[in-house]
């Protein structure tokens, strides 16, 4: 067997063997593909004759069967891009796609796709640090990426349908998210030692902003009475307009909201009209990751530990919750968090934590004649 050059393999007698071919020690099979009519040359992972004869034969039937897909060299980046192009999709969605996929998939995004395997996927989905709501987004991502690369005959298979139970998020139920009372609110900020984080998680809890919304806010858009919220920041930092039109709002500026912003201004070593009220050191949006991490410390400094998690959205529940049980007109509640309907307002953030002694008390005051 000759080094450096691709030569006809020979059996035993000295005869060439039809389709087979030998470089560098190592096998490779040359066949017409079924698929596409087309002569290919592919590596094989043989080590003798009678191996590579029945590699050679197995990879011809699996294209004939289609158990394999033609060779084709799009990447995983390449698969996503024409994904979103055929779907109807609004530009924040597909920043917030491209986000997670270069924040979390980013090993195997240059990766032919068909390379990719469900190792490589659980690898990606570990996410240490992050939040089950994250890691189920990109499984979500990774899942319909790879159902696209299906559909297109690029793949046989999707390797996320190979993940064990345990690789796999769970995505946690609504109810398990923390909602704290007014007291409980008061206690965390009171917490939270670093002036900017303190009015970064005030904004969302005495606002109700999303992360988002909360990291794109200017100081330009607040004044005596109300905030103005007309941008959010993708989780990696680009600032474009809210999710939906209903986003766009003035939310009433609460006044112990009104003095923090107050204080923060005059500390802020970025407080002219255009700067980001919580912005990086260089007048970037802060990272999730840095919110996150300071609501934590927040957290524990306020011993609220709990067993359900305390997130950022936790704060914006919080903040729906305690005006929908001052009995906030239901339309104004929506209008107020950016929703465009009511009855999701109430269905998903307006839940009641009162203990069972205050409503039992509550319905017999109303029930009594």
């Amino acid at each position: 067997m000759s080094e450096g050059t691709r030569t006809r393999v020979l059996d035993s007698r000295g005869r060439p063997v039809p389709g087979l071919y030998v470089k560098n020690g190592n096998f490779i099979a040359g066949f017409n593909d079924p698929t596409s009519g087309k002569w290919r040359m592919q590596s094989l992972s043989a080590k003798d004759l009678s191996a590579a004869r029945r590699e050679r034969e197995s990879l011809l039937s699996g294209l004939r069967e289609g158990r394999i897909a033609a060779k084709n060299d799009s990447t995983v980046s390449g698969v996503f891009t024409d994904w979103q192009q055929s779907r109807r999709i609004s530009e924040r969605t597909a920043r917030n796609e491209r986000s997670l996929l270069d924040s979390h998939l980013s090993t195997i995004t240059t990766k032919r796709v068909q390379d990719v395997t469900t190792s490589e996927v659980a690898a990606a989905m570990k996410m240490s640090g992050y939040s089950e709501w994250t890691r189920v987004g990109v499984y979500r991502l990774a899942q319909g990426l790879f159902a696209h690369a299906r559909r297109r005959d690029l793949v046989t298979k999707n390797p996320c349908d190979g993940l064990g139970p345990s690789e796999r998020p769970s995505q946690r139920n609504q109810n398990e998210i923390r909602v704290l009372d007014v007291a409980e609110v008061e206690r965390l900020i009171a917490a939270t030692k670093n002036p900017k984080w303190r009015t970064a998680i005030a904004l969302m809890a005495l606002a109700g902003l999303r992360l988002g919304e909360m990291r794109g806010l200017r100081w330009s858009d607040v004044n005596e009475i109300t905030i103005r919220v007309s941008r959010s920041a993708a989780p990696l930092g680009e600032i474009g307009g809210p999710k939906t039109k209903a986003g766009i709002r003035d939310v009433p500026l609460d006044p112990q909201l009104r003095r923090l912003l107050a204080a923060w201004r005059l500390e802020s070593p970025r407080s002219r009209d255009e700067d980001l009220i919580v912005g990086s050191f260089s007048g970037q949006p802060v990272s999730e990751s840095v919110i996150r991490r300071a609501l934590s410390a927040a957290v524990k400094e306020a011993k609220l530990e709990g067993e359900a998690r305390l997130s950022p959205h936790s704060l914006r529940h919080s903040y729906a919750s305690r005006l929908g049980l001052a009995g906030l007109n239901p339309t104004t509640l929506a209008r107020v968090l950016g929703h465009a309907d009511a009855s999701f307002t109430l269905r998903t953030y307006c839940s009641d934590q009162r203990s069972v002694e205050d409503v039992a008390a509550d319905v017999l005051r109303a029930s009594a004649v």
